[in-house]
């Protein structure tokens, strides 16, 4: 039986997720390392590629940075 579109975008949309799981794990491992500071500016970055990945305005998310970066 032919899988339907529906189908696909429910498989792919799966696999998304568990990548995205995966990834954020590893995010996390690496966080546990970092000292206070680096750790914060860490979870801003993570935040950041976040909200952007899921269709985020960057206008939205201008200004939040506790670095000098932006």
């Amino acid at each position: 039986k032919p899988i339907t579109r529906l189908q696909q975008c429910a498989n792919l949309a799966a696999l998304k997720a568990q990548m995205f799981e995966r990834k954020l794990s590893v995010l996390r491992k690496k966080a546990a390392t970092l000292p206070h500071e680096q750790r914060k500016l860490h979870a801003e970055k993570v935040a950041k590629a976040f909200w952007m990945a899921i269709g985020g305005d960057r206008d939205e998310i201008e200004g939040l940075s506790s670095d000098e970066e932006n």
